[in-house]
């Protein structure tokens, strides 16, 4: 559900596709070339072991053969790195609302309070991380809060 609170969301779930992006383009580049290198290797042994008049046949073959592997290994390799990309940016999605889920719950909570309710807390529970923090700091202003509407 895309809403007006999923624009952090949507930057989450772009950025991880983005870094997967780069990622896999700089992996794909690294086994292209790679791969080249011990083909063209390969062939330039095959070159040495053959003597006579067929040794300028077998060098050409064999370089056409090293350039559609690679051709192809390019084609298929960068197709399936933009399906992998797709997958990554949808599970940014899926991972970023549930990281962003305590959040969206605390803002419920918050918008339901005034001054007849600010008895209630938020009461965040869980690890005793950055999200947990923001709901104790939370609770211990609607303290304050409470304290001054009582004076």
């Amino acid at each position: 559900m895309i809403g007006p609170g999923s624009a952090i969301r949507i930057r989450i779930a772009l950025v991880h596709g983005a870094v997967f992006l780069l990622l896999g383009g700089c992996l794909l580049g690294v086994v292209n070339l790679l791969s080249g290198a011990g083909t063209r290797g390969e062939a330039e042994e095959i070159v040495a072991r053959i003597e006579g008049p067929d040794v300028v046949r077998v060098e050409q073959v064999s370089g056409d053969v090293s350039r559609a592997a690679s051709e192809q290994l390019l084609i298929w390799s960068g197709g399936a790195l933009l399906v992998m990309a797709l997958c990554a940016v949808v599970v940014g999605w899926w991972t970023a609302g549930r990281v962003l889920r305590p959040v969206h719950e605390m803002t419920a909570r918050a918008r339901r309070l005034s001054e007849r309710n600010l008895h209630e807390r938020l009461g965040v529970s869980g690890p005793d991380d950055e999200l947990k923090e923001l709901g104790d700091t939370i609770d211990a202003l609607l303290g304050r809060l409470e304290a001054a509407f009582d004076s």
